[in-house]
């Protein structure tokens, strides 16, 4: 027996940071790099305190590292929710436009399949306002993030047409006491798109009301539970797999949300951060559609021995089951080719409007590096001696290790500091860790 776990994801695009009207957004909570001790923790008003994710983010996603507790945002009012060993709800974003709600739901024990969908009904209420069925909360929970992170001064029409609430997708994870046949058994309604031997995906359009339709995923692990290792890996296998699901349409729901409200002349066409999002948004996605012809002739090489295939496995499962469920996607690359060419953006090679713009993974590995090899008095005084006039700019007081590396990243990002004399500070102080701060270094270039 295994625990059943669902996830209902519902999107929030914001699109405030590209806005041709400015709509200010409180400047904290910090998203990327948030404060995660008191007195002055983050937190989202009305919602909860933010927290770093136990586990593993989500490859290439910067809003899945952090999330904040939203217990205070939405609570299960629905007598069904007795059934469920554990529920949790987490707000996930990251910084720039794409978040999403996130509600799982825990069992430790069989799920028969038809019972699925109904979890969409569960009644839900979101701060105080009456209960709705679960699938239909999205506009709801865009409403609660807006109101707890937009400036009182800004102007709320223009705010309430910037973020958005979208339709949910949901994933349940099952493992079936009688074997993978039983559960398969049942799947007639839904559409196969990955059979392998260590995992089964299916997917369907659920109509929740007239004309509006819930994607589900049912992910069915083949586990040999007699060898604890390899059900261990074909869990996180399934988890990854889950991830990068719900990843996908977070950001298909925000970029389709953007491609709209550019049509409508709310965005500012000379916007960097806008051509900065569709420009990097342009080249994953087509990138993805690149892939997605070789992912379905892959075939994992068993036994998953360590996570570096792990993640190249989960990656391959994904994008064999969306090239079936999601084959309109090429269509959807096409409209944002379509719609950066009427705002007149232009992409650099690299497929950035600026080279020099790095990636959030570059950016978040030397913030861990920081953090990780050096205590707040270190960095200090790493900083006083090697760096004497950016010094005055560290954060003053009793500042974490978390609080001064965020201030040297965003230094290094802006050129404030150069990045090649500070990798050759850190070298020189821990001779010992070369290899792993050279793997930091290379991201930069």
């Amino acid at each position: 027996m295994s625990d059943f776990v669902a996830n209902v994801c519902f999107p929030l695009s914001d699109l405030r940071a590209f806005a041709a009207v400015p709509v200010p957004r409180l400047g904290r909570p910090d998203w990327v790099f948030p404060a995660l001790v008191p007195p002055n923790r983050d937190f989202v008003s009305g919602c909860g305190a933010m927290r770093k994710r136990t586990g593993r983010e989500v490859p290439g996603w910067p809003g899945s590292r952090y999330f904040c507790k939203a217990r205070r945002m939405l609570s299960l009012c629905d007598p069904r929710t007795a059934q469920f060993a554990n529920t949790y709800k987490r707000l996930f974003f990251d910084g720039l436009s794409v978040g999403c709600v996130s509600v799982g739901l825990v069992r430790h024990d069989d799920v028969p399949l038809p019972e699925f969908p109904q979890f969409l009904s569960l009644s839900v209420r979101v701060g105080s306002r009456r209960p709705r069925a679960l699938a239909t909360i999205g506009g709801e929970l865009a409403d609660r993030f807006r109101h707890a992170t937009t400036s009182h001064s800004a102007r709320a029409d223009l705010a309430i047409r910037l973020v958005e609430g979208q339709i949910p997708v949901m994933l349940g994870e099952f493992w079936h006491e009688g074997g993978p046949d039983a559960l398969l058994a049942e799947t007639s309604e839904y559409l196969p798109v990955l059979d392998w031997p260590v995992l089964s995906v299916f997917y369907r359009d659920f109509e929740i009301i007239e004309n509006v339709r819930v994607p589900l995923w049912v992910l069915i692990r083949k586990d040999a539970y007699h060898i604890e290792k390899q059900a261990e890996i074909r869990r996180s296998l399934c988890k990854h797999v889950r991830n990068q699901l719900i990843r996908r349409h977070c950001e298909r729901a925000a970029l389709a949300h953007t491609l709209r409200a550019a049509r409508a002349g709310l965005l500012d066409p000379a916007s960097a951060q806008l051509k900065k999002y569709l420009c990097e948004a342009l080249e994953w996605w087509s990138q993805d559609l690149d892939a997605r012809a070789a992912s379905s002739r892959f075939a994992p090489d068993l036994p998953i021995t360590n996570d570096h295939e792990l993640r190249a496995v989960a990656l391959a499962a994904v994008r064999t089951a969306e090239a079936t469920a999601n084959a309109s996607d090429e269509d959807f690359v096409g409209d944002v080719r379509e719609c950066m060419d009427q705002l007149g953006i232009r992409c650099a090679p690299s497929g950035g409007p600026d080279a020099s713009l790095q990636s959030s993974e570059a950016w978040r590995s030397l913030h861990d590096l920081l953090m990780n090899l050096f205590s707040a008095d270190e960095i200090r005084t790493m900083v006083t001696i090697n760096f004497p006039a950016f010094a005055p700019h560290l954060p003053g007081g009793p500042a974490s290790p978390a609080d001064l590396a965020t201030s040297i990243v965003k230094a290094v990002g802006s050129g404030a500091l150069r990045r090649d004399d500070l990798f050759e500070v850190i070298r020189k102080e821990r001779l010992s860790l070369t290899a792993e701060i050279t793997k930091v270094q290379a991201l930069w270039k």
